[in-house]
């Protein structure tokens, strides 16, 4: 039997192309994620809903301490159900519920006081008056930059403590303050101090006033560009001119104290007295314009 004889260059090759595919399999078993930089991975968690990015945090001892620096949360009873915030293992509606308002308080609690919470998303059909009245004032005590409560239960009237905060915020850019209930409207002041909010978004609001006193309610929101208002109430409204604002939605659909006549005279002059108004979106029970 003949001895097979290789050159040492030949050898040579053989070993470094089996180098190389170990180094290409070392390659590819690497974990990149846990490679990342802290603050990378804090930016593609506030990314997530704060369910999701508790959940991911506890997969890894480095990374525990990263959910308490989120600058961004979002509360929604559709994505709550965590067996240890709740009192009962099944999957209806009151552990839901007990979990939903657990799990904030948690939240809150374990955060690192010190960092900003830039953006605040609270959907609830079932949240009480003073867990929803306790993340509001967090957020707005921590400089929140976007805030959006969204009310749908037909029972809650969201007349708590954290309003007056809301409407005096120096930080807020975006607002959107929504009630998919109108039979409990929420009640704004007769003026918003806005002073850097860009966005607002109003559903089901009343604006209150005293008795024979017109309103003003966005004069002193002075970069605001996009306005978007559903089923609002109000007695009067004196006659601003809205210079910054660039888009305007309208809705009116069901129960309004506006009849289509008055919405109809605050489109006209929306559109006559907004120089910059670029995109205009109307819907009046069935009839839409869009512009």
């Amino acid at each position: 039997m003949e001895k097979m004889v290789f050159l040492k260059e030949q050898l040579r090759a053989h070993w470094q192309w089996i180098d190389h595919k170990l180094e290409l399999h070392d390659e590819d078993n690497r974990d990149r994620i846990s490679e990342l930089h802290d603050s990378i991975l804090l930016h593609i968690f506030n990314f997530m809903d704060t369910k999701s990015a508790v959940r991911t945090c506890v997969l890894s001892k480095r990374w525990k301490d990263i959910c308490k620096c989120l600058t961004s949360l979002t509360f929604s009873p559709k994505l709550m159900c965590f067996p240890n915030f709740t009192l009962c293992s099944s999957e209806s509606n009151g552990c839901r519920s007990e979990s939903f308002r657990n799990f904030p308080s948690w939240v809150l609690s374990c955060r690192d006081h010190s960092c900003s919470l830039f953006n605040l998303t609270i959907e609830s059909g079932s949240i009480e008056d003073d867990d929803l009245d306790r993340l509001m004032q967090y957020a707005l005590l921590h400089n929140v930059q976007h805030l959006a409560i969204d009310i749908s239960s037909i029972s809650f009237t969201p007349n708590f403590e954290s309003l007056p905060l809301i409407f005096c915020s120096q930080s807020l850019t975006y607002l959107k303050l929504c009630n998919k209930w109108i039979r409990s409207m929420i009640l704004l002041p007769k003026s918003l101090q806005f002073p850097a909010l860009k966005t607002l978004h109003l559903e089901c609001v009343n604006f209150t006033g005293a008795d024979n006193h017109s309103i003003e309610p966005f004069s002193e929101c002075h970069l605001l560009n996009t306005l978007d208002l559903s089923n609002l109430a109000s007695r009067r409204t004196q006659r601003p001119c809205f210079i910054q604002l660039k888009s305007l939605k309208v809705k009116k659909k069901g129960f309004s104290s506006l009849s289509d006549d008055q919405l109809h005279r605050v489109v006209d002059y929306l559109l006559h007295n907004s120089p910059q108004l670029a995109s205009v979106d109307v819907t009046i029970g069935e009839r839409h314009l869009q512009a």
